[in-house]
């Protein structure tokens, strides 16, 4: 009878284990479930318009800190600014 037992808890245990795995298994693939949302294209376009309009900014005050006069084309260029933020 003693020679049974073990044999029985050995097979309790293994058949726990393989419900176990089983269980892991589920709950891993319902995390995985969920993604990310596809990319929006207004969302594209408004990005690329953004940096494009940066891009125009940077270029300009580029050329203009390579002028004759850059302290000139640096304030008149602020002053735009300041006049477009003020309407």
């Amino acid at each position: 009878m003693v020679d049974a037992l073990g044999w029985v808890v050995a097979g309790v245990v293994g058949i726990l284990a393989i419900v176990s795995q089983c269980v892991i298994r589920k709950r891993d693939k319902l995390k995985k479930r969920p993604t990310a949302p596809p990319e929006q294209v207004a969302t594209v376009h408004a990005r690329a318009a953004i940096e494009d309009a940066a891009q125009r900014n940077l270029d300009t005050i580029d050329d203009a800190l390579k002028s004759e006069d850059a302290a000139d084309e640096l304030a008149a260029l602020a002053n735009r600014a300041s006049e477009r933020r003020s309407k």
